[in-house]
């Protein structure tokens, strides 16, 4: 039984990594809220069907 070697389709797609685009995602933002405001912010994201950053970054788009 033969070991080891390439396996025909095994590994990541060939440009299907982000890393050298200009939009790469490589900074995170921490902001403090009340119970209230990310329970209201959760809401939000859920009834758009996005989650909280996704929804984060649509609110970014709209006003920039």
């Amino acid at each position: 039984m033969p070991r080891g070697g390439k396996r025909e389709g095994a590994g990541r797609p060939f440009g299907s990594t982000s890393v050298h685009k200009e939009d790469s995602l490589s900074v995170q933002v921490a902001v403090r809220l009340t119970e209230g405001e990310k329970k209201r912010l959760e809401e939000l994201a859920s009834q758009s069907g996005l989650t909280v950053s996704k929804y984060i970054h649509k609110i970014l788009e709209e006003h920039f």
